[in-house]
């Protein structure tokens, strides 16, 4: 999942690695200078004038270029800003519990329990659900928000958000869900595992998915115990753990490097096509 988010990124890393791989390797003596071979079209290369491109055209693709990262990352700059300013407004309508308790407390009869916060996350629980659930119950959701803080899921959150940046918006939407269910169902079995039972976790999850569905459920954006969808939660959590697959992680690292050799021996034609396209795009 993580790698097909990331898709847009390590693949224009490794084209644009394969593009620039002879110029490369003529400082390092793997392969012959050949910028002085051609002529006919735009020349990318990192030694000889690499800032030069010969037409208007191709100076204007890559400023477009340019700017459609800085869109993406303005958007994500924005996100950031308003996380923050949402952030300072739970603290101002919330008060720190009593006897050192590990969260503030939000008087609302909203049902609220959720982390927020990038770099430092606090948990935010509001005084319904304390008066709404028993001993058992608190345990439970304050062992899934605690995993939340130790993770620092708000940040991955964000992180997941800006790498999904450069796909479709429909394929966007689809990873961010999946990624949103996949950090809930961690924190899920992190909670089982310190409460012991995971049918204990589910109940939790029932009831307070129960309460949110009345007017006053949670609206905010943040790791949350009833954040992601909740039934394929329950499905999960009823049952056997996963166990680990090292193997899968052993062939993918196997299948990058047989992709990263094959690419380095076909450097020079990625290098020369790249060339030829963009001289193509930009007459």
């Amino acid at each position: 999942l993580l790698l097909w988010a990331t898709a847009p990124w390590w693949v224009g890393m490794l084209v644009i690695s394969l593009v620039l791989a002879p110029s490369l390797g003529h400082p390092l003596g793997l392969i012959e200078d050949h910028c002085h071979t051609h002529h006919q079209h735009i020349h990318l290369c990192l030694i000889h004038a690499p800032w030069y491109f010969g037409s208007h055209g191709e100076n204007l693709l890559l400023i477009a270029l340019a700017g459609v990262f800085m869109l993406r990352l303005s958007s994500i700059t924005s996100s950031i800003y308003q996380g923050y300013q949402r952030l300072d407004l739970l603290f101002r309508l919330s008060q720190p519990a009593a006897d050192n308790l590990p969260y503030r407390i939000m008087s609302t009869r909203r049902s609220i329990a959720m982390t927020s916060g990038l770099m430092r996350p606090v948990i935010f629980i509001s005084t319904r659900l304390l008066e709404e659930l028993n001993p058992v119950e608190l345990k439970t959701v304050l062992a899934h928000e605690q995993a939340h803080q130790r993770r620092h899921d708000s940040l991955r959150l964000v992180l997941i958000d800006f790498a999904c940046r450069f796909h479709f918006p429909a394929t966007r939407r689809l990873l961010q869900e999946q990624f949103a269910l996949a950090i809930e169902q961690a924190c899920d079995e992190i909670a089982a595992g310190q409460i012991g039972d995971r049918v204990r976790v589910a109940e939790a999850i029932i009831k307070i998915a129960r309460l949110t569905l009345s007017p006053h459920g949670t609206p905010y954006a943040n790791p949350s115990f009833t954040g992601a969808s909740t039934s394929r939660r329950i499905e999960s959590l009823l049952r056997p753990p996963l166990s680990e697959k090292r193997w899968q992680t052993t062939v993918a690292w196997l299948i990058a490097g047989l992709l990263a050799v094959s690419g380095l021996l076909t450097s020079p034609w990625w290098h020369h096509s790249a060339e030829t396209l963009i001289s193509i795009l930009t007459p």
